[in-house]
């Protein structure tokens, strides 16, 4: 089980650093969205389309690593299997189409969520 609490936490630690870099890369960008008031400010461009789904995505990679550690302290029992294959799938197809990206250390995750699990 502490494995699998890793595992959340890591989520949400890779989360929380998307979201940085995504602000930190994109720095330039998001005052330029900033300066036309943020409302309506993403679309046409491309470059503020990029910087918003790259910054936007890191909450639901922080919301699935939460919901994981929630999910272990309410039952008491591993992550489903589920989980793991979500991960890894989802790793699997990103770094099919983006090599040089973070979307291995999904992989890893996941691959790590399907090691069997001694319950105490």
């Amino acid at each position: 089980m502490t494995l699998h609490r890793s595992i959340a936490w890591a989520l949400v630690a890779l989360g929380v650093l998307h979201l940085v870099l995504g602000i930190y890369w994109s720095w330039e960008v998001w005052v330029r969205v900033a300066h036309d008031g943020f409302f309506d400010a993403i679309d046409p461009w491309m470059d503020r389309n990029a910087a918003f789904w790259f910054t936007y995505l890191s909450l639901p990679i922080i919301f699935a690593g939460v919901l994981c550690l929630r999910l272990l302290k309410d039952t008491g029992k591993p992550l489903p299997r589920s989980v793991g294959l979500w991960l890894v799938g989802l790793g699997a197809i990103g770094a099919f189409f983006m090599p040089a990206s973070g979307f291995v250390f999904l992989i890893i995750l996941g691959a790590l969520a399907l090691l069997p699990v001694k319950v105490r």
